[in-house]
Parts: C-alpha cells; sequence; structure tokens
C-alpha cells in the first residue's frame, strides 16, 4: 500500500503497483490511470503490467469503446464493480471492443472502478481508473476480491491526485491537501513554507508544535529538547538527508508520531537526485494507545508479507521508537531487532529504515 503514495516519486515503487494489486486481488493484469472524463482518452502515465501493444491500442483508439470506465464514470462514480454488472459476459462476446481488442490481452473478467480526481463529482476536470482484469477462462472475480479493493480505494484515489498534481511551481500546491493528514512544507531553517489545512487546524488546538513562532521564529515543539531535534532533522532532510521519525506530545500528553523527510520531487522542483532542493516534507499523526501499533502490525504481515515479528517491530519503529528501544521492550537484543527491520525493508521493497517509517506512517492515512 506504501508504494501507492511513493508511485509519483519513485519508479521503483510505480514499477511494483500493478504486480502488488494482481497479487492481492488475485489478477492476471492490472492498470491504474488517469483520463480525460469526457473522452476517456487516457490523461498520463499509467501504473500497469499490461502489454506495450495493449496501452498503445487503447490510447489511439479503444478508449472511446471500453464498455467498462466512462459509462462507469457517469453513472456510479466511485463504485468498485465487476465488469458483468455493466455488460453481461454473452453481450461482452459480440461486443467489438472484446472481439478485436480485449480477448487479445486478457480483458474479459474485469473488477474495477472510475471516480473523480480534480473538481465536482458531477463534472470532474479530471477522472480516474482501476482496472483488474483475467482471461475468459479464470473465472469471475470473488467477493475478496472486491472487498480489497474497496478497502484500497482512498488510497488509490489518493496515488492518482499525487501522480496527476501540476504543482505550477508552488510550494506544494494542492498536492498537500491530497494527504489526509497534518502535512507541511519547511526550508532548511525550519521555517513553514506552507501547510495544510489540517496542520493548521492542529496548531490551532494546541499540538505537539507551533508551525510559526511569533517574530518570524521557525517551527518549534513543546519542549526544548524536541524543537532542538525537531530543527536537526528539518535541515538534514532540507541537505537530501535521511531527516527523522520521533514521538512528540501535546500539551494535553497526547503523542503524536513526526516524519520528517526530503520533499519528493514532483511537490516542487527537483534536483538530479529526484528530490526538492533545499526543502524538507513534514507529516503528522496521532496516536491512539496501543492501537495504531496493532494496526501496523496487522497490516505489515497482511500487505507485505511480514512475520509477527518483524511486523511488530517495524510497527513499533514507525511508532516513534529507536530500535535501541524495541530491543528493551520485546526484552531481545539489538542485533536481533536490526535483522528484524531488515527483513522487513527487504519485504517492503525499500532501501532504509527510513523509507519503511515513511511508508508505514502513510498506511495509516
Amino acid at each position: 500500500m506504501g508504494d501507492l503514495y511513493l508511485a509519483a516519486f519513485d519508479p521503483r515503487a510505480a514499477a511494483r503497483v500493478a504486480p502488488s494489486l494482481n497479487i492481492l486481488l488475485g489478477g492476471g493484469a492490472a492498470a491504474v490511470w488517469t483520463l480525460d472524463p469526457r473522452t476517456g482518452a487516457p490523461a498520463g502515465r499509467a501504473l500497469t503490467n499490461m502489454t506495450v501493444e495493449a496501452l498503445a491500442g487503447y490510447a489511439a483508439h479503444w478508449h472511446a469503446h471500453d464498455p467498462w470506465t466512462v459509462p462507469l464514470l457517469r453513472s456510479t462514480p466511485g463504485r468498485v464493480v465487476r465488469g458483468a454488472e455493466l455488460i453481461a459476459d454473452d453481450a461482452l462476446l459480440r461486443n467489438p471492443y472484446y472481439a478485436e481488442h480485449g480477448i487479445l490481452h486478457g480483458q474479459f473478467h474485469v473488477l474495477g472502478t472510475a471516480l473523480p480526481l480534480w473538481g465536482a463529482d458531477d463534472a470532474p476536470r479530471l477522472a480516474g481508473a482501476v482496472s483488474i482484469q483475467r482471461p475468459r477462462g479464470a473465472g469471475a472475480f470473488e467477493d475478496f476480491a472486491v472487498q480489497g479493493l474497496n478497502r484500497l480505494l482512498p488510497h488509490l484515489r489518493r496515488s492518482l491526485q499525487l501522480e496527476a498534481q501540476d504543482t505550477g511551481g508552488t510550494a506544494g500546491g494542492e498536492m498537500l491537501e491530497v494527504l489526509s493528514g497534518p502535512a507541511a512544507v519547511l526550508d532548511g531553517s525550519a521555517m513553514v513554507l506552507r501547510a495544510n489545512a489540517a496542520a493548521e487546524a492542529l496548531d490551532r488546538e494546541g499540538g505537539p508544535l507551533r508551525l510559526r513562532g511569533g517574530g518570524g521564529a521557525p517551527i518549534s515543539a513543546t519542549g526544548a529538547e524536541d524543537t532542538a531535534w525537531l530543527r536537526r532533522a528539518v535541515a538534514d532532510a532540507a541537505r537530501g538527508g535521511a531527516g527523522g521519525a520521533r514521538r512528540l506530545a501535546d500539551a494535553g500528553g497526547a503523542q503524536h508520531a513526526v516524519l520528517v523527510t526530503p520533499l519528493p520531487r514532483q511537490m516542487l522542483g527537483q534536483d538530479g537526485r529526484g528530490r526538492s532542493p533545499g526543502l524538507a516534507l513534514l507529516l503528522l499523526r496521532r496516536l491512539s494507545p496501543g492501537s495504531d501499533e496493532a494496526r501496523l502490525t496487522q497490516l505489515g504481515i497482511i500487505v507485505f508479507g511480514f512475520t509477527s515479528a518483524e511486523a511488530q517491530a517495524a510497527a513499533m519503529l514507525a511508532s516513534g521508537r529507536g530500535p535501541e528501544e524495541v530491543a528493551t521492550i520485546r526484552a531481545v537484543r539489538l542485533s536481533t531487532v536490526r535483522t528484524l527491520l531488515r527483513n522487513a525493508c527487504d519485504k517492503a521493497g525499500v532501501q532504509n529504515l527510513r523509507e519503511l517509517v515513511r511508508i508505514l506512517t502513510l498506511l495509516l492515512r
């Protein structure tokens, strides 16, 4: 699931999206793409494992005859359906789309949705679509696949919005608002350049951070030690370093997880390493005592195939605990914890603990 958020920023994550959807939902081919809601024409890069021939034929001609995508967008946008709910199997066999295109690419049994991305639901400026496909002999999609795609739908929608966003040179633009939790863009001196509505609201309500101090002061936390750590993490991330993750308490004692990371390239300009030069992205999430770690543990097992021990260690790390604290709580050696976390990174397809924390943090958004 984390790859859905990283796909707009990382080609490796983008390449994993379609295979992961096929594994989770039992498909033979998968595609996630943006489209012009008026014509159905593809409007950007597709996250897919379909063949080049299938994509080229669809873009050039067959999108105009697709019996599923635009009809669904116009009738019940955002609803997950099996293809047979829109066109019966016997009618599909006689349909030119299938007879001349779909049959060549294993597109008989289809599970998917079409949904607005920007603009009003009844007149969107841009739409997105998800299609999981099986050939005729493979059988229709089961109920578990329908339920699974429904659970993934909010994350798929945000992934498509991130993919399609044109920032126009602003520091994050509308893209920060795509993130459901508090988020902000900062420069290397820890000055907030832009914050989304959720971050501004948390600041007003007495959250763990003061976004803007009096007299133009940089961002601060409730305690001096946390403030020093936060500003170091922002400076490090703005230089292209790892940034960091930590638990912070607000004035009432409630715990929040904060993640500081280099600003991804598509949110504002980019340098040669795919990062926005001199800027950092800050994400915040309030922690419910015990519940987030438990949820992340289960998600790690289900989504990435972690063992129970790997999932518990990764969930504790994502909640702001360091490897040493994880080792103490679990009463194991630090080397054991590091092995568990390396295994988790391998299974999640990330290179380091910072990327692992970022993916796991986004799973709860």
